[in-house]
């Protein structure tokens, strides 16, 4: 039988860390004399600006090309070491045709017998502080960002690997070895693997990277390699799906507060509603805290939450891959759900609840309404965060948010969409009655009845909004005009231009760190 053996390193490393325990399988009956290696040598580091998805196609062009030159082969085994277990992962499931454009099945795919992963990263790295700390002074290093918890890479493999191989009749083996001291790798983070039959955890005393090293002089003690054994040749006999369930009726709801709320106001009141009045019901609240309107103002403070909320939608279909998912959100929450939309195909929702919304206007719903069956965008009439602050924001070309959740979208996700305007300020789509109707509509839709008795436009702060993208630049003009103010009445010399600079940016940074402590309690 000719079989093909597909080596895939870790970050820094090379296939020799593989070495000691292809010495002691070669020996072995199930080990095919005309067994040939294919070696992945990425050369790939943490620090590599090289992002992972193009290694994936790397790696799976290289298998391609090694069975179109030197196969076919009877039977493929893949084999990956941390952030190389992803790789693989990534590699079959591109030959199964989960790619960025729609493709073929690979040949090759069909005889992937078992998928090997030492301390596989499968939900992605536990960072320690010295990794956070290379990410705040080194923010360019995409590859490290892409192995990043709920990123948008790590996002991708796991949902493609549910919603594929759960179609699948014949899937392969697949086997996560990990060490019992491991702080890079959990236990939890390979739901999506073990939710299947065919899907398995050994476990040995070591940690992350004493794992394929030998702990026996130069060679594999007999117990490490029995474990290796197993997992790479031998067959299992009794599987089970740990937590994971299989109900076609469950309803799981999201429902994610935005800037300046807590879980405990309406996120806690629409969660009960829905608790006591929808059949098989999940809710999942949000666990990241208070949003401030400071951190929504920073870029990478504001999208480093899009993270969290693609990992628990991942969780939540890793625990039951048919389950029905609907999303409510306000302000941020609305964020979160967009671009995490925008970034991840896999993600699909029925029904979603859009309050508040700081998503643009311009946002292309005939791009993504594929992902969600029916939505509900409901404004209020004087939104100061959304239409103001957002609108400041954009000024200073935040094309990531926008006024939505006031103007309305351009193009509605569909007619009787867009609700408009319930009386009030950034809270009033979710408090009071409003509530009620955010109900009515998860369980039947935008045509429920009766429906709510809505307020007319104020145009006056339509106006305002329109025009509050030259705030930051009126700012600017007003910290200028108090610097020469300042130097021109309180030196007696001529105008000194470095000193103005310094002058304008010292004003600037006062009142914006003023501004910051305002935001903390609001």
């Amino acid at each position: 039988m000719a079989r093909l053996v597909v080596l895939v390193p870790g970050a820094g490393q090379t296939t020799a860390v593989f070495e000691p325990l292809l010495e002691r399988l070669r020996s072995e009956p199930e080990w095919p004399a005309d067994t040939n290696i294919l070696r992945s040598e990425h050369h790939a580091t943490f620090m590599s600006r090289r992002r992972a998805d193009d290694l994936v196609d790397d790696l799976a062009d290289d298998i391609y090309t090694e069975w179109e030159t030197r196969g076919p082969y009877d039977d493929v085994i893949l084999m990956g070491f941390s952030m190389g277990a992803l790789l693989a992962r990534g590699a079959y499931l591109r030959a199964l045709g989960c790619t960025r454009e729609p493709s073929t099945l690979q040949e090759w795919a069909k005889h992937v017998s078992r998928i090997v992963l030492f301390a596989g990263a499968n939900r992605g790295l536990h960072l320690k502080w010295r990794d956070r700390l290379i990410l705040t002074f080194a923010p360019w290093q995409f590859l490290l960002r892409d192995l990043l918890i709920g990123s948008d890479f790590i996002t991708s493999v796991r949902l493609w690997w549910i919603r594929k191989l759960s179609g699948m009749e014949t899937r392969p083996t697949v086997v996560q070895i990990r060490g019992k001291q491991d702080s890079r790798v959990q236990s939890e983070d390979s739901a999506d693997i073990q939710g299947f039959l065919e899907g398995y955890e050994l476990t040995l005393d070591a940690n992350h990277h004493t794992l394929l090293k030998p702990d026996q002089g130069r060679q594999l003690s007999d117990r490490k390699y029995d474990v290796f054994r197993q997992a790479v040749l031998r067959p299992f006999m009794d599987s089970d799906t740990g937590s994971r369930v299989d109900d076609s009726t469950e309803n799981v709801y999201f429902v994610v507060h935005g800037i300046r709320a807590r879980n405990d106001d309406w996120v806690e009141a629409v969660s009960e509603m829905i608790q006591s009045q929808l059949p098989n019901a999940t809710v999942i609240p949000p666990t990241y805290g208070r949003f401030s309107a400071l951190p929504f103002a920073i870029p990478p403070l504001r999208r480093k939450k899009v993270r969290w909320f693609q990992d628990i939608y991942s969780r939540e279909l890793a625990r039951n891959p048919q389950a029905h998912f609907n999303f409510v959100g306000h302000s941020y929450g609305t964020y979160l759900f967009g671009h995490s939309i925008k970034n991840i195909s896999g993600m699909q929702f029925d029904r979603v609840s859009l309050n508040g919304s700081v998503l643009p206007a311009e946002w292309l719903w005939n791009t993504y309404r594929g992902q969600v069956k029916e939505l509900r965008n409901a404004r209020a009439r004087r939104d100061m965060p959304v239409g103001i602050l957002c609108s400041a924001l954009r000024g200073l070309r935040m094309r990531d948010i926008g006024t939505a959740g006031y103007t309305g979208f351009e193009i509605p996700f569909c007619m009787g969409s867009e609700r408009f305007y319930y009386k009030g300020g950034h809270g009033a789509s979710v408090s009071g009655e409003a509530r009620q109707h955010i109900l009515n509509f998860l369980l039947h839709g935008n045509n429920f009845s009766p429906q709510p008795n809505l307020r007319g436009e104020d145009e006056n702060f339509s106006r305002l909004s329109a025009g509050a993208w030259i705030l930051p630049y009126l700012l600017l003009l007003m910290c200028g005009l108090v610097s020469w103010a300042w130097i021109h009445f309180g030196t007696a010399g001529p105008l000194d231009p470095l000193q103005f600079v310094f002058v304008t940016l010292f004003v600037l940074i006062l009142f914006l760190s003023s501004a910051a402590l305002v935001t903390l309690f609001i």
